[in-house]
């Protein structure tokens, strides 16, 4: 007999109890036993007898905690229990618990009894939805997503009664083309040591078939027995009797899986347990995949409605007649609140019913009543005693008479709030991923396996010019350029042969009402799952640019090959370690060399060091400061020497960082021998122009002596004749005068030709100044032109803003003496000439304008000649030589010289000179 831990008296019928074939116990409220018969401690504790802690023995702690609530307000509790023995195993009993009282304290009798297979198995599959409903919905809610999955394990791994649960995530390691699993999450039974904990990463090569079975979206299970070799030692290394794994996938692709092991027994897993933990698993994947969020949480949300359907409902039973209402202890516990708290009659609706749906509520109870059918599918919305928001659903089913009159209404109620939750969450990411995909610059679509379009984002339109709803339901091949619609036809093919292909091919779109053609990259993954009609998913984007700037750099090539290739130069391009990647064909006839003799080779490697010294081939060669057109002498391959020109530049990449040197060479032998030849000619024609310049000067000197004699006898001959008679003193006038034109002409002539000797030899001094032009003006002809012979005068007109000119004060005195004499020369007897000086914003212009005898139009670009003069001035004095050095006087101010002339009306001549 089990020892008594109290004098009989407190427990008169402890005999009765003792006698029990099945399991009692009878503890304080804490859970402390006070009374264990034999059959308990055979049960649970193979004979062991003492004391122990009733409430360690229930897997679930929440059932501990409802007994005691249940007992406190009902007096019992009836219900099925995890327990766990001393052996570790875990079994689904029944449990009934009643109060004993006695000597004035209460005490909690428990009574167990073991359930058939059938029960076990609904009651374990209960517990696992409940499991999986409650870790769906810690993956909706939760924002730390790794911490979710540690309780997610545990919670899991409970119901489940596994002795372990992890969960593990593909990954690389470095330098390894093997794919391993990394240990993101684990729960281990308190029974198991630490030393069986898993290790961190594992291969998927370390099961036979492992990776290839969870990628085919199945569950892998083995236990010891199944496995041979290294997979079967690394099951004992851990205390593994049989496991199970099933696949997460994220975006279609493998991410990881989620695995039980159970260390007591071989367990096998059957298709209902398996189905609930897909539920699970399907979630996992539905959150990791941001893509698919919203067909997957709507599927999961119809399973997990499934679920909660097969649990527990609340009830309710309303007596029409007597008008009371009679709650579940389930509805009440919803609620939050105690039996006697609700009056039991129509006055609760108005505390426990949203404001908002009373109206609701009470139609769809008179419509019960007065119809006699029942209704199901009602949503309506709770308060709880917290005031919180409870969403269920309500079936009714009315009792009828033999009149067919409503006597009772017995309806269930199903709490739906985490739907709801769901279907707002849904709903808050159908409008975030709607909103993301409609603002992306890519376009995302769907197809389906006939290519037939199901979806499009907002970016088709801005892409294409078709508008989306126009769109949805035409062929997709339609909107594609005819000539590339067989690589997207192809594209389908395979899509539509190959499970999860995911394939890519480029195509151009016909755009709407336009002559342009836009260049896409098409990129398409098949879905094809098992209840689901197949499909096609992508994006689409816009590579117009791309293929434009290829194509450019194409034809770039083309021509840079075509040009380098036809051209007499050399053309080379090295990399950033001077390695040639390019060299011309000219190199054959340049250097005697075979172009794919050098490629890949430095210049090092086909030249001696003291051939290259004074090249630029190789020398300072990284040095962008250095100049990058260089003359050198080279050899060539029979030993001839030529004479080479090389221009290098350095071409960057487009971040800068690295860079190819592109050079141009050409044979310039010829050029230098023809340099050489022009500088000894041009050594020659100095010399000739120092010689020319010394006899101008030396003619220059040895005609003055002689005219000066010739006009001192002239002078000496007119005192002569001052005594002679009238008659032959006229005469003799008449002839000294025309000698002394003679003599003046010749003087200018002379003065000419030693001011132009001057110029040509490079010794006419200038030393230009800002000064006032006008002042210099005005004062010239006030000095020069003032008393013409023939009563005329010069006129003066300035228009624009006075501004100071810089020029050389002597030069450009000679060339308006030069300029204003022509005009009066060539106008006798013709209206006054005029000096127009303008300002602009960067020149004064001098217009010296007469209405004179005019220059034919033939002789206007001749006159600027040496020596040259007009047919029409043969007769007018002049030495040919005037209007050649005011040009080079006026180009010496970096100035310029120009005429205008109409015959017999008028001529001007225009000095232009640059304002600083």
């Amino acid at each position: 007999m089990a020892k008594k831990h109290d004098s009989d008296p407190i427990f008169p019928s402890l005999e009765v109890l003792e006698q029990s074939s099945l399991p009692v116990a009878v503890c304080e409220f804490s859970g402390k036993s006070v009374f264990l018969n034999d059959a308990y401690s055979l049960y649970f504790r193979d004979g062991w007898k003492g004391e122990e802690d009733i409430s360690g023995r229930f897997v679930n702690e929440e059932n501990w905690e409802q007994i005691i609530e249940s007992l406190n307000y009902q007096g019992d509790w009836d219900s099925y229990a995890i327990l766990s023995k001393n052996s570790g195993e875990e079994i689904v009993l029944k449990v009934k618990a009643s109060l004993i009282q006695t000597s004035g304290k209460q005490y909690v009798a428990l009574y167990f009894t073991e359930t058939n297979e059938a029960r076990r198995r609904i009651f374990r599959q209960g517990q696992l939805l409940k499991a999986a409903s409650e870790s769906s919905t810690l993956l909706i809610l939760s924002e730390d997503f790794a911490d979710v999955l540690g309780r997610i394990a545990e919670t899991i791994g409970k119901a489940v009664q596994a002795d372990r649960c992890y969960i593990f995530e593909s990954t690389y390691l470095p330098d390894s083309d093997q794919i391993y699993a990394s240990l993101v999450a684990q729960w281990t039974r308190s029974t198991l040591s630490t030393s069986d904990e898993l290790i961190g990463m594992i291969s998927y090569t370390i099961f036979p078939e492992f990776y290839e079975t969870l990628l085919s979206d199945k569950a892998y299970s083995k236990t010891q027995d199944n496995l041979s070799g290294n997979s079967r030692k690394y099951l004992k290394s851990r205390m593994i009797q049989s496991f199970i794994c099933l696949p997460i996938f994220k975006d279609g692709q493998l991410w990881g899986f989620m695995g039980f092991d159970d260390c007591q027994h071989p367990r096998i897993w059957d298709e209902q347990e398996i189905a609930s933990l897909r539920l699970l698993t399907n979630s996992l994947s539905s959150v990791l995949s941001n893509s698919q969020l919203r067909i997957e949480l709507q599927r999961k949300n119809l399973q997990l409605e499934s679920a909660i359907r097969g649990s527990k409902d609340s009830l309710w039973d309303y007596d029409v007649r007597k008008e009371k209402i009679y709650y579940s202890p389930q509805f009440l516990e919803m609620l939050g609140y105690q039996e006697h708290e609700l009056e039991g009659n129509l006055s609760d609706l108005d505390k426990i019913v949203h404001p908002k749906d009373l109206y609701k509520i009470f139609k769809g109870l008179q419509y019960v009543v007065n119809s006699g059918r029942e209704i199901n599918g009602f949503e309506i919305r709770l308060l709880a005693k917290n005031k919180d928001l409870i969403w269920i659903r309500v079936s009714a089913k009315p009792s009828t008479d033999l009149r067919g009159n409503t006597l009772r209404i017995s309806g269930s109620n199903t709490n739906i709030t985490l739907e709801k939750i769901y279907e707002s969450k849904i709903a808050e990411s159908q409008e975030k991923y709607i909103e993301l995909i409609d603002n992306l610059r890519e376009i995302v679509f769907q197809i389906n396996f006939s290519g037939n379009i199901i979806f499009l984002n907002e970016a088709w339109h801005i892409l294409s010019g078709h508008n989306v709803s126009g769109s949805v339901g035409k062929p997709f091949r339609e909107f594609i350029v005819e000539d590339d619609r067989a690589k997207f036809d192809e594209l389908l093919n395979h899509l539509q042969q190959n499970k999860n292909a995911y394939l890519s091919c480029l195509v151009r779109i016909d755009r709407k009402k336009s002559d342009t053609i836009t260049w896409a990259e098409i990129y398409a993954r098949s879905f094809n799952k098992k209840g689901n009609e197949p499909y096609i998913l992508g994006t689409i984007i816009d590579v117009s640019e791309r293929q434009i700037t290829q194509q450019k750099l194409k034809d770039s090539e083309m021509r840079y090959r075509l040009i380098s290739e036809n051209l007499s130069d050399l053309v080379t391009l090295q990399d950033e370690l001077g390695h040639f990647i390019y060299v011309s064909p000219s190199v054959q006839n340049i250097l005697g060399l075979n172009p794919d003799s050098m490629l890949n080779k430095t210049p090092r490697q086909i030249w001696a060091p003291e051939i290259l010294k004074d090249t630029s081939w190789e020398r300072d060669l990284f040095d962008p400061k250095q100049q990058n057109r260089k003359s050198y002498r080279f050899p060539k391959e029979n030993e001839e020497e030529i004479w080479l020109e090389t221009l290098r530049t350095l071409v960057y990449t487009d971040d800068g960082d690295r860079f190819i040197i592109q050079s141009t060479t050409r044979d310039i032998s010829a050029f230098k021998e023809a340099e050489q030849n022009l500088k000894t000619a041009l050594d020659k024609q100095r010399e000739l122009n120092e010689l020319k310049s010394n006899f101008i000067s030396m003619a220059s000197h040895e005609f003055r002596t002689p005219l000066t004699t010739i006009r001192s006898s002239m002078q000496l001959l007119e005192e002569y004749g001052k005594s002679a008679p009238e008659e032959q003193k006229l005469k003799m006038e008449k002839h000294y005068a025309r000698i002394k034109e003679q003599i003046e002409r010749v003087t200018r002539l002379m003065n000419d030709v030693l001011t132009l000797g001057k110029f040509d030899a490079g010794k006419t001094p200038f030393h230009a100044s800002p000064q006032n032009i006008v002042r210099f003006c005005e004062e010239l002809v006030a000095d020069h032109f003032s008393n013409m012979n023939d009563g005329r005068e010069i006129s003066i007109h300035v228009k624009g803003q006075h501004k100071p000119v810089s020029f050389d004060t002597s030069l450009m005195t000679h060339v308006l003496l030069n300029l204003i004499a022509n005009a009066f020369k060539y106008s006798v007897n013709r209206p006054n000439p005029r000096l127009e000086i303008t300002f602009e914003k960067d020149q004064v212009r001098l217009g010296i304008r007469d209405f004179g005898i005019g220059i034919p139009p033939d002789d206007i670009n001749l006159v600027f000649q040496t020596f040259y003069r007009a047919k029409n001035a043969i007769e007018v004095p002049g030495t040919g030589l005037g209007l050649v050095i005011t040009k080079e006087f006026v180009e010496l101010h970096k100035g310029r010289i120009s005429i205008e002339s109409r015959l017999n009306e008028e001529t001007l001549v225009t000095v232009e000179l640059p304002i600083d």
